[in-house]
């Protein structure tokens, strides 16, 4: 039988010690890591969902004015529209045209025939938006000079000033360009925002 001394037991027991401890080590290391990750992830997802608030608040810092004339047919009055505002710049002008096509809310005026239809909308890169009606929004308009123009300054004031995209506006009826709704402005060109118009 061999006998072991005391000093050999002593080496042996602290070797093993050794060994215990660095795979402790290496457990809560390993823990810890894990924890870390997941608290990175939480952090992620919190910061995505503060993101999206904080996108959701930003459109409501930017409310859409749909325009339509006051009483006496001389001026553009905008209407306050909420909702959230579409990313796609032509899907934003068709909803504001059929907006306008709906009518006022309030004591304001129509500026376009009921039975308008909005056959098409594009954007082109210099930043015209063409907008193609159909055949009502001459053929049925009341006629003269300050219905024809809060008109078309309705359906253009309301577009460029809603959608950063627009800076100009070109009317089509059925596809095709004409020379005026109902026969005294000229809409054979691109027309631009006026101002002056809007009170």
């Amino acid at each position: 039988m061999k006998i072991v001394n005391q000093k050999d037991c002593i080496i042996y027991n602290r070797w093993i010690l050794n060994i215990l401890g660095m795979i402790c080590m290496l457990v809560c290391a390993g823990t810890c890591f894990s924890v870390s990750l997941d608290l990175d992830t939480d952090k992620i997802k919190r910061v995505e969902t503060e993101n999206n608030l904080n996108k959701a608040e930003s459109q409501d810092d930017f409310p859409v004015y749909v325009y339509f004339a006051d009483a006496k047919n001389k001026f553009l009055i905008g209407e306050e529209r909420s909702g959230v505002v579409p990313d796609d710049p032509v899907l934003f002008c068709r909803l504001i045209i059929e907006d306008l096509i709906k009518g006022p809310r309030n004591n304001l005026t129509v500026t376009l025939p009921p039975k308008t239809g909005l056959r098409a909308v594009y954007i082109t890169p210099d930043k015209t938006a063409y907008v193609d009606f159909t055949e009502e929004i001459a053929t049925q308009h009341s006629g003269g000079v300050a219905s024809e123009l809060m008109t078309i300054y309705s359906i253009v004031n309301s577009l460029i000033l809603n959608v950063s995209d627009v800076d100009q506006v070109k009317i089509l009826i059925e596809g095709e360009e004409a020379e005026t709704l109902a026969g005294h402005i000229d809409i054979r060109f691109p027309i631009s925002a006026d101002m002056l118009l809007i009170r």
